[in-house]
């Protein structure tokens, strides 16, 4: 089984609570950019976001220009689902 098609199964049949590494809120993660960096218009990638809502308190912290990157498409699906509310900013994803 390839690493891609391995996460796209398991993301496409468990909720990110049922699986043993999600964490609602990255503080830890989200601590480091904001002392990394000096002005919130820097460009940040997230690389093995999953269902993080990293990406979503990074937005909400005002940072305008992300890439998500995760090498499975249905990892992303939540951000993705919701991500309308964040149309204007600068923001792509990724799959690999």
């Amino acid at each position: 089984m390839e690493a891609q098609e391995h996460w796209e199964g398991l993301y496409g049949t468990k909720t990110p609570e049922e699986t043993s590494w999600f964490k609602p809120h990255l503080q830890t993660s989200f601590d480091w950019i904001s002392a990394a960096t000096e002005h919130k218009s820097v460009s940040i990638i997230d690389v093995g976001t999953g269902e993080s809502t990293l990406i979503d308190d990074l937005l909400a912290a005002g940072y305008r220009d992300i890439t998500v990157l995760d090498i499975a498409w249905t990892a992303t699906r939540s951000f993705r689902n919701a991500w309308g509310r964040w149309r204007s900013r600068s923001f792509g994803w990724l799959a690999t």
